[in-house]
């Protein structure tokens, strides 16, 4: 289940980056990602990660691969041509990857943050290190004496800047 959510939040990012997602990005941008399944053999596995092909999960079942894909509809049909059978990955509810992503765009959900910066992820983690010094390890860099006990004056190696 973990890995069903990276998978989706990773293509919820992709979708927002490339402007995909409907009512985000520029409207004249055509791409269209979603997610598709295939169950392949090996060396048909082999050959789609030469290619270069996304390929955001892969699990061995009964001697073949069974992919879940990034992929445009060109692609996909690209694939089928090929002999791959591809189909559309949907929930429960039957909605697409990117038909739940569109849903939650329109409810203001935004997954890219920075990691740097004042408002970055890596002051946030600093920030709930820092408030919760129990919570580190014995040893950790909040008692190491060479290391500043302020996050912002260290650099992104953890170094005193």
């Amino acid at each position: 289940m973990k890995r069903w959510a990276i998978a989706v939040c990773a293509l919820v990012a992709v979708l927002f980056v490339s402007g995909a997602a409907p009512g985000a990005g520029n409207k004249s941008n055509k791409l269209v990602l979603d997610m598709y399944r295939a169950t392949v053999s090996q060396s048909t596995y082999r050959d789609l990660r030469a290619k270069g092909v996304d390929i955001a999960n892969e699990r061995v079942v009964s001697g073949k691969v069974r992919l879940d894909l990034v992929l445009t509809p060109g692609q996909a049909e690209a694939l089928a041509a090929r002999g791959v059978g591809v189909t559309l990955i949907r929930n429960k509810n039957g909605r697409t990857v990117r038909q739940m992503a569109a849903a939650q765009a329109v409810g203001g959900f935004e997954v890219w943050r920075p990691y740097d910066g004042p408002d970055g992820l890596r002051a946030y983690l600093y920030d709930i290190a820092q408030d919760n010094p129990r919570d580190h390890e014995a040893g950790g860099d909040r008692t190491h004496p060479s290391r500043p006990r302020n996050h912002r004056d260290q650099d992104d190696s953890g170094r005193a800047r």
